[in-house]
């Protein structure tokens, strides 16, 4: 394991709880937390963004693609 200085602030409950690849664009990955937050990376997940968006609670995990 290799720690890395991704942008996260520290979260304690709220963790990442979904994930979904750009298939036309591998580098693009996009993860939403468990309360609803959504972070994307332009660069494999070395670096991330809080996008500000909100979605409703995640409580269940499913393959997206998009």
């Amino acid at each position: 394991w290799q720690k890395l200085d991704t942008g996260f602030k520290e979260m304690s409950q709220d963790y990442p709880m979904a994930i979904a690849f750009d298939e036309t664009s591998p580098d693009n990955v996009y993860v939403a937390t468990r309360y609803g937050k959504v972070f994307a990376s332009k660069d494999g997940g070395k670096g991330w963004s809080d996008l500000g968006i909100n979605v409703a609670e995640v409580t269940e995990m499913k393959v997206l693609t998009v």
